[in-house]
């Protein structure tokens, strides 16, 4: 919620992008919860869990 906090903050904000509906691998990423995997989807790499911010 903070992030529709921050957008709804800021009246010049008219939209967001979804960067990708899935998660997917990738074998040069080495951040987030899981290495070669790019976690930033709006539902998880085995299409089960739908996650946050694919209800905002």
């Amino acid at each position: 919620m903070e992030n529709w906090k921050a957008m709804a903050e800021r009246p010049f904000v008219w939209g967001s992008f979804v960067w990708n509906m899935f998660d997917f691998g990738a074998a040069h990423r080495t951040e987030g919860d899981r290495p070669g995997v790019n976690d930033k989807g709006l539902v998880t790499r085995d299409r089960k869990i739908r996650k946050d911010a694919f209800y905002l």
